[in-house]
């Protein structure tokens, strides 16, 4: 359920076949300044994301990766 509401918040569309994270205009609540997910996997790879409450939408920093999954953030 944990998992649901990050990924709705995020807008996290992760596509394997094409070695894509996608994140759709991200966005954290009021009450949470920052977000940090470690380990996500598309396909082979792994991403490290660290999110921080901005005006509208959730700046987003790519803090690690291991692979060469594409990260794609929509505004």
């Amino acid at each position: 359920m944990v998992f649901q509401l990050v990924t709705g918040m995020l807008g996290l569309l992760p596509d394997a076949t094409q070695n894509r994270l996608t994140l759709d205009r991200p966005r954290l609540p009021p009450w949470l300044y920052w977000l940090e997910l470690r380990g996500l996997r598309v396909g082979k790879s792994r991403i490290n994301l660290r999110m921080i409450q901005g005006r509208e939408n959730a700046a987003v920093e790519l803090v690690g990766r291991h692979g060469d999954a594409e990260v794609v953030i929509r505004r």
